[in-house]
């Protein structure tokens, strides 16, 4: 399927309707844009609450013939919320004619851990050790392993932490496999790789691809991150990386763009790319996971840069010139994770911005909004 330029008041639809749905739509309505999502919280949901049109699908993530004609009536394009989306259910799109951003085969591959680093592999992006586990007689294989501090992962699903588990050397790889948090589902297994710091990189790619235009690719510089327990707490630009020389930054750096740009461009991959990365005391870089959508990382944008990730991803799947990716201002993002947001008071000061997610209910290890701290950047004209 080929993209025009979407005329204005187009109407765009997105699969599922949580934070990165809501704040797509916040930014995608000041283009005239009118925004439809489906997914499971309907008009209860933080998207739901910025648009009238969200609808709910069943509470398997069933979606009849009759809710899917009424979500795609009038769509021009359809971006996701979250990559774990059902392929089945952009297939069923797409057949309708309608452009998916990103498209089922992109989904297809980044829904599952192991196929996105044999993927990267291909493609020449370097990827740490890892093996395969999806059966007892794969967890008999390896035991070389063992030998070292390993984490295993649910090849599907799991985020924030959920669905891992982190072995330490000499404990039973085995006994993880079997745990409550994976439940023998396929997993891989990674070993535990000493790196130095750890960076995204967002990179967008219009969708437009009709004579006489090329598919037009623009990435931001990167972001470096700290996670705990799984889960991202802190984003800051520019990546400062300071165990590295200037001259190993500038080439770990350029890497990481080189990889997304690779990895979005063999992929196919249209609206915005996301790839996490691991940086080593050498200055070479790793695969780690990547996301065809907005990133926890890139919402240091929102407050940071000329064009907000989210505004990026809406200018790439109508086929629209992509916006500057120039940061006018350094920034560190801390996300409000929990009970965090019982403290919103003690961070309303200056220079700090705050965004919140509109959700009810606080629960342990759920993100529920974000803070920006910022400031522009010195001798800017």
């Amino acid at each position: 399927m080929k993209n025009a330029i979407m005329p204005p008041a187009a109407t765009i639809g997105i699969l599922s309707d949580g934070q990165l749905a809501r704040m797509t739509i916040l930014d995608g309505v000041r283009l005239g844009f009118t925004f439809r999502t489906l997914g499971p919280g309907g008009l209860d949901s933080p998207a739901g609450q910025v648009t009238p049109h969200a609808l709910r699908w069943g509470p398997q993530g069933e979606v009849s013939d009759v809710l899917l004609s009424l979500f795609c009536d009038g769509l021009s394009v359809c971006l996701i919320d979250s990559e774990n989306v059902s392929v089945e259910l952009v297939e069923r799109i797409e057949a309708k004619g309608i452009l998916v951003c990103p498209n089922s085969k992109v989904l297809r591959t980044a829904q599952d851990r192991l196929q996105e680093k044999l993927f990267a592999r291909s493609v020449g992006v370097p990827v740490g050790e890892f093996r395969c586990i999806d059966s007892e007689k794969d967890v008999s294989g390896v035991l070389a392993l063992a030998l070292h501090d390993t984490i295993l992962k649910t090849r599907r699903g799991g985020y924030d932490g959920k669905g891992q588990a982190r072995i330490r050397a000499g404990e039973s790889i085995e006994a993880a496999w079997r745990s409550a948090d994976i439940k023998c589902a396929p997993c891989i297994l990674e070993k535990k790789i000493a790196f130095a710091h750890e960076v995204s990189v967002i990179v967008a790619r219009s969708s437009r691809s009709i004579e006489p235009y090329p598919n037009e690719v623009s990435s931001y510089a990167p972001f470096e991150n700290t996670h705990k327990e799984g889960i991202l707490r802190t984003t800051g630009w520019p990546a400062k990386c300071r165990e590295l020389t200037d001259e190993l930054m500038s080439k770990a750096m350029a890497s990481t763009i080189r990889y997304a740009e690779t990895l979005a461009d063999e992929l196919g991959a249209e609206g915005l790319l996301a790839l996490e990365c691991f940086v080593m005391h050498d200055g070479t870089v790793l695969f780690n996971e990547m996301a065809p959508r907005p990133h926890n990382s890139g919402h240091v944008t929102i407050d940071c840069a000329v064009t907000s990730q989210f505004t990026q991803y809406v200018l790439a799947a109508c086929g629209l010139p992509l916006g500057s990716v120039r940061m006018h201002s350094q920034g560190t993002m801390n996300n409000l994770i929990g009970h965090d947001i019982d403290d919103l008071d003690t961070h309303l000061w200056s220079n700090v911005l705050v965004h919140l997610y509109g959700k009810t209910e606080v629960k342990d290890g759920r993100k529920m909004g974000h803070i920006i701290y910022s400031s522009p950047l010195p001798d800017l004209p």
